[in-house]
């Protein structure tokens, strides 16, 4: 039987249950790869896993682009379970409504493995959700939170659990308050593949995690990181450009001058922690452009008010209409507030105005975007095309797939 089979003599291919991943984490010495069920398994290069590595394989979600193959460590898998059970209060079984070829997924069963819980499998929709039973949590991305407090038998089930963890994407601050309302302990996360998950709970990095903002004003799009550096807010060199690099240490509070009571810093975002990914498997490039140690150059804007982050959105949701800056994360968090799940925005090349803002819509026309968000959107941000969908894509993670999105939209979609 040769490597890339369902059960090789190392690398142990994982569709369902926690045996192999349980012997991973004990030290078995073996790699597992996390694959989609419903997928055909493609064959890797086994000849690019490091020698020694003992660790899991997995796959980003490809929301934005082309897909990724994360090595994640032993070490690193086991860090990022031991800090998120330390900052929920102690261990607790889990209920894991979430593929487990993700991330996220993953991330519940080691959890609960270390623990020595147990981690049951829930329907996505969470019609078989049960009340918890002692100290237990669950992982939902903001789609389930939004569909399970529709439903009353959901809502209160969901309720009885210690913690409601939400990542993937993120969370409306109307959804948060409705849940809390209902009697949710929610806990957003903030976090990807590269870093095991998420390393931010509710703004604040978990214990060995620190933040640092790269300011990204005068950056050209093409302009690269060339050197991550590990201590405080000095003047470095990042590319061809100058910018100051703040950074914000565990949870602890704040190194002297870098975010002072009151000040707000934005930035791309570069998270500092043990729970760090190897490497893109077969990709030393692309690794060597975002991983400096235990440093990781993320594709997301923050903030930091008084030591806690606040998401603003990826890097290149900043566009260019007829010369303007467009914000797309801005624009989305108006229809998410208006339209909640039935509106996405996007960005087009326009060879007159550089982009155009379109948006896919389950429902609500262009003409009542327009008159719903007028009166805050600047002209350079009005919608000016529609791609009518029965549901927005996404991946298997909860993300809206935007490469599906512009896809359709180049088939079906209607300029205004």
């Amino acid at each position: 039987m040769g490597h890339n089979d369902l059960v090789s003599s190392w690398v142990r291919v994982v569709r369902g249950g926690t045996q192999e991943i349980e012997s991973m984490l004990d030290g078995s010495g073996a790699v597992v790869r996390l694959t989609d069920p419903g997928k055909t398994t493609d064959p890797i290069d086994e000849g690019a896993i490091p020698e020694g590595f003992t660790g899991v394989l997995v796959s980003t979600s490809g929301s934005t682009g082309t897909p990724k193959t994360v090595m994640l460590s032993r070490t690193a898998l086991i860090a990022a379970a031991q800090a998120a059970i330390e900052r929920l209060g102690g261990p607790g079984s889990w209920a894991n409504p979430l593929p487990g070829w993700y991330v996220a997924g993953l991330m519940t069963r080691v959890r609960a493995l270390l623990a020595g819980q147990a981690c049951v499998s829930v329907s996505p929709h969470l019609e078989d959700l049960q009340p918890a039973r002692g100290r237990s949590y669950i992982s939902l991305v903001p789609a389930q939170l939004h569909h399970g407090l529709s439903d009353a038998r959901i809502r209160r089930n969901l309720a009885s659990y210690s913690a409601v963890l939400v990542g993937g994407a993120g969370l409306d601050r109307t959804l948060r308050a409705e849940a809390e309302q209902c009697g949710l302990s929610i806990v957003t996360t903030y976090g990807m593949s590269e870093t095991c998950g998420g390393v931010v709970y509710d703004g604040i990095p978990l214990d060995g995690v620190s933040i640092r903002l790269l300011e990204t004003q005068g950056l050209s799009p093409g302009v690269r990181c060339r050197e991550i550096h590990t201590s405080g807010p000095e003047k470095r060199e990042y590319g061809d450009t100058r910018s100051y690099v703040t950074t914000v240490p565990p949870s602890s509070g704040l190194e002297e001058g870098t975010n002072r009571a009151g000040r707000s810093l934005e930035g791309r975002i570069i998270l500092d922690t043990p729970t760090i990914f190897d490497g893109y498997l077969g990709d030393p490039g692309l690794t060597a452009a975002v991983k400096n140690g235990s440093s990781f150059l993320t594709h997301d804007r923050g903030r930091l008010t008084d030591g806690r982050l606040h998401i603003l959105g990826r890097v290149d949701d900043v566009v260019q209409s007829g010369g303007v800056n467009v914000d797309l994360s801005e624009i989305q968090l108006l229809l998410d507030k208006e339209f909640p799940h039935q509106v996405a925005c996007f960005a087009q090349p326009d060879p007159v105005w550089g982009s155009t803002v379109v948006v896919a819509s389950t429902g609500p026309s262009l003409d009542e975007i327009w008159t719903r968000l007028g009166p805050h959107l600047d002209s350079a941000a009005k919608p000016r095309g529609i791609l009518r969908i029965a549901a927005l894509p996404r991946t298997s993670s909860g993300k809206i797939d935007r490469e599906q999105v512009l896809r359709m939209w180049r088939n079906s979609g209607e300029c205004a």
